[in-house]
């Protein structure tokens, strides 16, 4: 019956059953295959997403909830691994193996499936009073992690104290009021205190959206529904710049004071002690310029004077810490293929690599000077290039100019 029920579901939100049928005394629910990947796996290789971007899916998400309600079921088990993101940006509700009639006598005794921290303490209890408050404590909690980057604490833990939940805006500094009071007020542990039902917390996160379109300002945003987040390309312009020369990437972050100290300092040591310091006001400046430009993309404010800022949440994956060895590792080699290897172009930035070390082998030999020149003139013909793209990607703000994908 709950299968003949599933299947009748046609939203864009909502995976739909193909089929159902009975074998080996269980019953199985054949549903639509997407490819994608879900929020979890997208969080683990992105990072934490904006509000606005976090509450615009899970709008999309609570429109596939009320038909679900409308029919008397609950979801229970809203998570992010149970959202799916298709190759197309729609997000899709997943997994309705914990999905129970609900409403009328059959609600009496429901079984006891949850994931600890996206579920509310009542579905702890077999006969715990459950409804649609129980799926709009699962969208609160997924927007709590997908803003934050942390998972809120099981709701036993908070309902015996031994475990509080910190309000989302300690966490994340530049988050709205009412996207805060709205992510809070779902999580609420007494069900009367929470949106009752998926249509309350969409007016509710309505008005954050609105208030967050209202107030956005600021040179750097982010736009997370790109697959190449803006940050990115913001982060990886003043690391480059600051490499041609120390002071320029900040003041591309409209950093004056920092820019100018290190374009004074940088000519005075280069005049006092050559050569070392300025590999030494190199590697200062690039450095400084990633975490000036992190935390600014991350909606901190960095002083006049703070050269290496703290950002307010700091989950690195894999991908961004690779990135940052194999940046500093060629800053050490002479800094060509550093900004390759940051934006991911790993074959352009180890063939800039070999032919400055090449150029280096063979002018220390004193051979081959014509053919050490010559893989000279390349790298500084693709430096060349790199400063065309990154204008062209900065005035026109376009990833996909044709120049810039030749």
């Amino acid at each position: 019956e709950e299968a003949q029920t599933l299947s009748k579901f046609n939203h864009l939100n909502i995976v739909r059953v193909e089929n159902y049928f009975e074998e080996n005394n269980t019953g199985y629910i054949v549903m639509d295959y997407y490819e994608g990947l879900d929020l979890y796996q997208y969080m683990k290789g992105k990072g934490r997403l904006t509000p606005k971007a976090a509450i615009s899916i899970m709008m999309r998400i609570l429109d596939g909830l009320r038909e679900v309600h409308e029919k008397g079921f609950l979801h229970r088990d809203i998570k992010p691994q149970n959202i799916y993101i298709t190759r197309s940006k729609q997000p899709v509700l997943l997994d309705f193996g914990a999905a129970r009639l609900a409403m009328g006598e059959r609600s009496r005794s429901l079984t006891v499936v949850l994931t600890p921290g996206f579920a509310p303490f009542e579905q702890y209890q077999s006969h715990g009073k459950q409804g649609p408050w129980t799926d709009v404590y699962g969208v609160g909690a997924t927007l709590y992690y997908l803003i934050s980057g942390v998972i809120p604490p099981a709701a036993p833990d908070r309902q015996a104290h031994t475990e509080n939940i910190m309000q989302l805006k300690k966490l994340v500094p530049d988050v709205y009021e009412k996207t805060n009071d709205a992510i809070m007020l779902s999580l609420s542990l007494g069900i009367p205190n929470r949106p009752s039902n998926a249509s309350e917390l969409q007016v509710k996160l309505q008005a954050a959206l609105k208030e967050i379109e209202d107030g956005e300002v600021g040179p750097l945003p982010i736009d997370t529904r790109d697959d190449t987040p803006k940050a990115a390309k913001h982060i990886e312009t003043a690391i480059f710049l600051s490499m041609i020369l120390p002071g320029l990437g900040h003041f591309y972050l409209n950093l004056p004071y920092i820019g100018s100290l290190l374009l004074i300092g940088n000519i005075f040591l280069i005049k006092v002690f050559e050569n070392g310091a300025q590999i030494a006001i190199l590697l200062i400046a690039a450095f400084s310029a990633y975490k000036c430009s992190k935390a600014i993309c991350n909606g901190d404010s960095v002083g006049k004077w703070e050269f290496f800022p703290n950002t307010t949440h700091n989950t690195e994956n894999r991908s961004e810490k690779s990135k940052k060895i194999s940046f500093c590792l060629c800053l050490c080699f002479g800094c060509f293929g550093a900004h390759q290897f940051y934006t991911g172009s790993n074959l352009l930035g180890g063939s800039m690599l070999g032919c400055t070390l090449l150029y280096l082998i063979f002018r220390q030999l004193n051979e081959f000077t014509v053919t050490a020149n010559n893989l000279m003139y390349t790298v500084i013909f693709w430096v060349i290039i790199d400063i065309i793209l990154i204008l062209i990607n900065r005035f026109t703000d376009n990833n996909n100019h044709p120049i810039t994908q030749w």
